[in-house]
């Protein structure tokens, strides 16, 4: 599980052009039930407001989570936009310099990936800035079992 099964990939760092979001603050304290329930709101409020949303849903864990290792404690559930929108919860993730890793295996499993991004992380001499984006890219809807989910996993550094 985690990086050591990303087909090849480790962490890497890359520049991120601002992207579009749909967004939904999810409530204390962030479990994976609660990510679930928000998402399924978000997705219910981009479809009634006509959004340009690619159905790739995605997660933010916070700093604070993260210093935690608190991998699976969520504060925000997102849907990438073609383009931006003045709707509530419409907002732009901002341009920068993120680390990059692929997650492979199950999400409740994802804290092996993020003690390793936060390791290159600090080898490279930067810090975590800012929540986690995670997008899920391979999950239940397209592939049998959990060992085969592959989720991006970006922190932005500075």
């Amino acid at each position: 599980e985690g990086l050591q099964n990303c087909h090849g990939h480790g962490v890497t760092f890359v520049e991120l052009p601002p992207q579009p979001m749909a967004t939904l603050a999810v409530p204390v304290p962030g479990a994976p039930m609660d990510a679930d329930l928000a998402l399924k709101r978000l997705l219910r409020q981009v479809m009634d407001t006509h959004m340009p949303f690619d159905y790739q849903m995605g997660t933010r864990v916070g700093l604070d989570a993260m210093t935690d290792g608190a991998w699976t404690r969520v504060c925000e559930v997102f849907f990438p936009l073609a383009k931006p929108c003045r709707a509530a919860g419409c907002r732009i993730r901002p341009a920068g310099r993120f680390a990059r890793a692929l997650h492979t295996g199950a999400y409740a499993d994802v804290g092996q990936t993020y003690s390793q991004m936060l390791s290159a992380i600090a080898a490279e001499g930067l810090h975590a800035s800012d929540a986690s984006y995670e997008t899920c890219l391979l999950d239940s809807m397209l592939v049998r079992s959990a060992a085969e989910y592959l989720t991006e996993v970006l922190i932005p550094v500075a």
